[in-house]
């Protein structure tokens, strides 16, 4: 657990400007659509197309979001996880448009659960069961398989992982980045009428798929290191 700790805090401190700016991109939309005249009409063709096209509008805005925005991040800094950057943005335009999918129906669930109010009392309610439960049980590990292998430094191919190594050097400290950085930006998406929600998380979703590119390569490492026979004196 300590390790996992010390994994996680490692990458805050690692990806602190991008988490920084994450946090303020959750502020300013909401204070934009709230605060600034004109903003909600101007948004309201995106949340009509989104209640239109249902999942499909889904996977397209997380897809181009997490796809366009970090090709040109990884163009520009010449890093993207030990992959071409084209390779990568792609893989993860599909993943994230899926992941967009699963989240519509998640959200449609939470909004007949405790309804479609953006009053504090409500979305807090719904933020602490996405990241206390749904996170937890499904968009964590699936996130932390998926990048420790699109970054390649795991493989399918490599021999079955022990599940204490997977929750020591992948899972917790993906945990610990998500909900750092997940808890202020669900505040943001909850905070939005139900047809926007998608697209806000989009948006938001696109520096956080950045980061975890980050976050594979360093848990695909941890892996590698901790599976390998110096490590267990074979």
């Amino acid at each position: 657990m300590t390790t996992a700790l010390k994994a996680g805090f490692k990458s805050a401190c690692e990806r602190g400007r991008a988490v920084v700016a994450l946090w303020a991109a959750a502020a300013a939309v909401v204070v934009a659509y709230y605060s600034v005249p004109g903003v909600p009409s101007l948004l309201e063709p995106i949340g009509n197309w989104q209640r239109t096209f249902g999942w499909r509008a889904s996977f397209v805005l997380c897809a181009v979001f997490c796809g366009v925005v970090p090709y040109a991040v990884y163009r520009i800094r010449r890093e993207s996880g030990g992959r071409s950057p084209l390779v990568t943005a792609s893989a993860q335009a599909v993943w994230c448009g899926m992941c967009g999918i699963v989240c519509g129906w998640f959200f449609s669930v939470q909004g007949r659960w405790f309804g479609c109010g953006h009053d504090w009392a409500t979305v807090l309610k719904k933020v602490a069961v996405d990241q206390f439960g749904w996170s937890v049980l499904v968009i964590v590990p699936a996130n932390a398989v998926f990048y420790a292998i699109l970054s390649g430094g795991w493989s399918l191919k490599d021999e079955l992982v022990p599940f204490r190594v997977f929750l020591r050097c992948a899972y917790l400290p993906n945990l610990l980045m998500n909900w750092l950085v997940g808890i202020p930006s669900n505040c943001a998406v909850y905070a939005f009428p139900m047809d926007l929600q998608i697209p806000v998380l989009g948006l938001l979703s696109s520096a956080w798929a950045v980061i975890c590119v980050g976050l594979g390569s360093n848990s695909g490492r941890a892996i590698r290191a901790s599976t390998s026979p110096s490590a267990d004196g074979r």
